[in-house]
């Protein structure tokens, strides 16, 4: 219970910095709000939101080897609106420890280790464990242009989940700035000014949460595709604010049962109809570039 408790927070302790940003979040909250409609009969009105907070540091040693120690979780908070409202939420927390390799002054290697644990936390949260991995390498052409390519890996409750990951940051010019790595994060910003940075990106992100004994251990799996106009503004020093407006090309949190004859399902966990998401956050955020 005590655990539940503390996970009910909107909770991410991370180090959000990876390669594929120009920056990294020593602190930083969020909370994404997505107002939708069920695509059933009824076109039943919904709303997801989805709150989260971060924390961490990367430790560089004179070799130029950098430890990182992360930590990663996330509420997911759904409602159905009919007749009868039903609410239900999703955790997760995940331990993610790993080295960023210099192997020379244009290769370096990510390596990381990621334990998990994703689900609605009504269970022993040790039988909702999932273990995974990335290995990303960066080929550093020069100071503006950087190339990287590497694997991530989950166990999903779905089963063994392999991603293929590739990017490119490209430093145009003072203003204009391409980086992120696919599928998973992709911006094109403009730098507006020394505090102001605005632009368009792109997301896509899949997991899986484990349900409790409730819905017979089924689980729920959640699958973003987003388009998005996104503003960062230091309002003090390092201390910035961010907002976010995308569109959901596809955003859903499906249950999939394991135990089909006896599942009982949550009409939570149905398709949903595409719609406009708005992201507000708040961190403490270091710049490289």
């Amino acid at each position: 219970m005590t655990l539940r408790i503390f996970l009910s927070l909107p909770l991410l302790l991370s180090w959000c910095y990876t390669p594929a940003q120009p920056f990294f979040d020593v602190l930083s909250t969020s909370a994404q709000f997505y107002p939708t409609t069920y695509n059933d009969s009824l076109h039943t009105r919904g709303q997801t939101n989805t709150y989260t907070l971060s924390a961490g540091l990367p430790i560089q040693f004179k070799s130029g080897h950098t430890l990182i120690i992360k930590a990663n979780g996330e509420r997911i908070h759904s409602e159905y609106n009919s007749d009868v409202v039903y609410r239900y939420d999703l955790y997760s927390l995940s331990l993610p420890v790993g080295m960023q390799f210099k192997l020379n002054d244009e290769w370096k290697l990510l390596t990381m280790v990621i334990p998990k644990v994703a689900s609605d936390m009504q269970d022993d949260p040790g039988k909702n464990a999932q273990l995974g991995g990335t290995a990303l390498f960066t080929y550093v052409k020069n100071e503006k242009l950087k190339f990287r390519f590497g694997l991530y890996y989950n166990s999903e409750c779905f089963g063994n989940f392999f991603v293929p990951l590739a990017g490119m940051d490209w430093k145009v010019n003072e203003r204009w700035f391409f980086y992120g790595t696919l599928p998973n994060n992709y911006r094109i910003e403009y730098r507006c000014g020394g505090k102001l940075f605005s632009g368009i990106g792109f997301r896509s992100f899949q997991r899986s949460y484990r349900l409790s004994g409730v819905y017979h251990h089924d689980y729920v799996r959640v699958k973003e595709n987003e388009l998005k106009l996104f503003t960062d503004y230091f309002i003090y020093k390092d201390l910035l604010v961010f907002a976010e407006v995308s569109y959901a090309i596809n955003y859903n949190l499906l249950e999939h049962p394991d135990e089909v004859e006896f599942a009982s399902s949550s009409p939570i966990y149905t398709p949903l109809k595409p719609g406009f998401l708005f992201s507000v956050g708040l961190a403490w955020r270091i710049r490289k570039e």
